[in-house]
């Protein structure tokens, strides 16, 4: 799943080290589990449901900020909805007003900002921040980057993934060496509503499903291709990690199955990085824990036992219980703990070289809500929610339901790519290997049979990864990265997204097909 639950819960560790089981984990079946586990997750919507009644819009920070007056954005600037202007065709006022202003001492990177309006029943508006290519952008492909959580905003890829910018620890801004956006246009968009900038007026109007989240994605690119309509013929792709191994197809697919949309969105390819796409044949995670050392046998012969409970709350369509589990074992996000925490003392799963979550993933939270930055993506004083409870309460039960259908369309008609970083725990490249071979497409036994290469980075000289291909299908192995590929290694994940998005073969950098021995 992906993930970044980012909040202070990580933190609330309970028993590391003693193997306590958590109470929610039991045996399947007993009629009394089923009750005490409905019990839980009614009790689980009604607070929410609290929550959100009480509060604007029911969303929690990820590091709160009292808003005073230094942390506030100029009075006049309000927040730029720009879909009127947009159906009034008034498309060079509204690209005009959407320039993004100076960021502080930081070179000026052409980009666009604002709110686009995709349920106006509901008040949800989407926010988007788009930087054209500095190369060629008039034709150069163009990226939507989805990041995960559910709740995560697309703020992570730009400061701290593959965005122009990166922050330092005092939260000035600099240049990025390598970034996605010097030859590709990178859309970011704070997905669903309800994540960072994006925010809905009702309850109703939050993702329950990935049909909900491609409804609204799919509006807000109808709506991004008519303002930049000069783009609309360039070849787009749809990206993301993490839970984005859920929006990814999902909206990939909306586009695809589109019935005479306003504008025809050039559709070429996707691609998932470390992402959950279905969680029944990703769950083997005993084996894997053993192996790297963070599991021994009888720990991983608990973990078995409930990723086996796991799959069978799916097979019988219990979403709800199937995802508690998942919680209770590995995520331990609205659990007080999880098994993993408790043998591993680990609060971090998103690379096991690092037990604690490094601090320059998030330089961004607070950098975001200045009130230099605010007047710039014209975001006026609307709060900030990074790692969204309330997104991720409504998904919970979708966090257990596939969209393996949807990724098995897609690979018949456009290129895709998944990727995997080797560090990381949460979705490991096992688990994701294991996915990929229940995927029942046309290219499934020429894919199978295909050989894994060794891939050489830019210089030639360092193993970068492995790669395994069909003509439209690419899996890739990247050595010494966790969850987060572009952060851990930028240069790398820079020339994998531009070989796949220009058709470049791995196979000239990587070396030739290993020779079985002969054992006699």
């Amino acid at each position: 799943r992906g993930p970044p639950k980012r909040s202070g819960h990580r933190n609330r560790r309970q028993g590391a080290g003693t193997h306590r089981v958590p109470p929610s984990i039991q045996m399947p079946g007993a009629p009394a589990v089923r009750e005490q586990q409905s019990i839980r997750m009614k009790t689980i919507a009604i607070l929410w449901t609290f929550l959100v009644k009480e509060t604007s819009t029911g969303m929690k920070t990820f590091k709160p900020i009292e808003q005073d007056k230094s942390q506030q954005g100029t009075q006049e600037n309000q927040p730029l909805y720009l879909t009127p202007l947009i159906e009034a065709c008034r498309l060079d006022e509204a690209k005009s007003l959407s320039r993004v202003g100076s960021l502080g001492d930081v070179e000026d990177v052409p980009s666009y900002a604002g709110f686009l309006t995709v349920q106006p029943d509901m008040g949800s508006n989407m926010f988007f921040w788009f930087f054209p290519a500095k190369e060629s952008p008039e034709c150069a492909p163009v990226i939507l980057w989805l990041a995960g959580g559910p709740g995560s905003s697309g703020m992570f890829g730009i400061f701290t993934e593959h965005g122009p910018f990166v922050l330092n620890d005092t939260g000035i801004p600099k240049l990025r060496e390598s970034t996605w956006t010097t030859n590709f246009s990178v859309l970011y968009v704070d997905n669903p509503v309800g994540t960072g900038f994006s925010f809905t007026g009702k309850d109703q109007g939050y993702a329950r499903n990935q049909t909900d989240v491609s409804r609204d994605m799919l509006e807000a690119l109808q709506q991004f291709f008519t303002l930049f309509h000069e783009l609309a013929r360039n070849e787009f792709y749809v990206t993301g990690e993490s839970f984005g191994g859920k929006y990814v197809p999902a909206v990939a697919y909306a586009i695809h199955t589109a019935v005479q949309p306003r504008v025809r969105i050039n559709l070429k390819g996707i691609a998932i990085g470390n992402g959950l796409v279905d969680l029944e044949s990703m769950l083997d995670y005993a084996d894997y824990l053993y192996q790297i050392g963070l599991a021994d046998c009888s720990e991983a012969a608990i973990f078995r036992q409930w990723c086996d409970k796991a799959k069978y709350y799916i097979k019988h369509e219990r979403y709800s219980d199937a995802a508690n589990v998942y919680d209770s074992i590995i995520l331990c996000d609205f659990n007080t703990t999880c098994y993993l925490q408790q043998i591993t003392g680990f609060d971090n799963h998103f690379n096991y070289l690092y037990a604690k979550l490094p601090l320059e993933l998030y330089y961004f939270v607070e950098f975001v809500q200045t009130p230099v930055v605010r007047d710039a993506i014209h975001v006026g004083n609307l709060s900030f929610y990074e790692g969204s409870l309330v997104v991720a309460s409504h998904l919970f039960e979708d966090v257990a339901k596939s969209v393996k259908p949807c990724l098995t369309a897609l690979m018949e008609t456009y290129k895709v790519l998944i990727y995997n970083g080797q560090l990381d725990v949460i979705v490991p490249y096992p688990l994701t290997d294991n996915m990929i071979s229940t995927i029942s497409w046309s290219g499934a036994k020429t894919f199978g049979s295909a050989p894994r290469k060794i891939w050489l980075s830019s210089n030639g000289q360092d193993v970068a990864g492995y790669v395994k291909q069909t003509e439209n299908f690419l899996q890739v192995f990247v050595r010494s990265a966790g969850h987060f590929v572009p952060h851990d290694q930028p240069e790398v994940a820079l020339d994998m997204i531009t070989r796949f998005i220009r058709g470049n073969s791995f196979a000239r950098d990587c070396l030739p097909n290993s020779t079985i021995p002969d054992v006699k």
